[in-house]
């Protein structure tokens, strides 16, 4: 009996599942620049820092489905002299097709917002120094995500992303974000 149960361990720590190998992880980093629809005053726009971390289900060798969990910080300045920095985690599903020349599409649906912070900067005139204020503006809203990629080698990737808002993430303003982003990750 012990040698059985010691055979079945073994092989239960050898032997690959049939789940596992469908699984991949991506870890990826990279900058992004905000752009904004109906944006009820002028700003301009500055890079910000985006990272991802996804988990792919492989359905066959050409398509999977998967989850990722997005941090994104969107800079932007207005013409009063005012700097500001939010920050998203974005939670969206996403369906990728992978074609034999090694590039990939991936398109989905996401929430972005669930740590939806703002910090505002207003310079001042005397010493040229910022001075931090809360600002509870921001909402979360509703994106849908599309990314075009490039598995330049076994488990290194470049992509680019385009988030399109579809719901307003001001409570007092309509409008809308639309970052692009330009990330090099790795699969785990």
């Amino acid at each position: 009996m012990k040698k059985l149960v010691f055979i079945l361990f073994a092989l239960s720590i050898f032997s690959n599942v049939y789940a596992q190998k469908n699984l991949n992880f991506d870890l990826a980093f990279g900058a992004n620049y905000p752009r904004f629809t109906d944006l009820p005053f002028d700003y301009k726009g500055d890079f910000g820092f985006n990272g991802t971390l996804r988990m792919w289900y492989n359905i066959s060798d050409e398509f999977s489905i998967g989850v990722e969990t997005n941090y994104m910080q969107l800079n932007h300045s207005n013409n009063d002299g005012a700097f500001l920095k939010s920050h998203y985690i974005g939670l969206p599903l996403l369906v990728k097709r992978t074609f034999p020349s090694n590039l990939y599409v991936a398109v989905g649906v996401g929430y972005l917002g669930l740590a939806a912070s703002e910090e505002v900067s207003f310079r001042t005139e005397v010493a040229g120094s910022s001075i931090p204020a809360p600002f509870s503006e921001l909402q979360g809203f509703i994106y849908l995500p599309a990314t075009l990629g490039y598995n330049i080698s076994k488990g290194l990737f470049v992509e680019i992303n385009s988030l399109w808002g579809l719901s307003n993430m001001s409570k007092t303003y309509e409008y809308k974000a639309s970052p692009i982003a330009l990330s090099l990750g790795f699969r785990l």
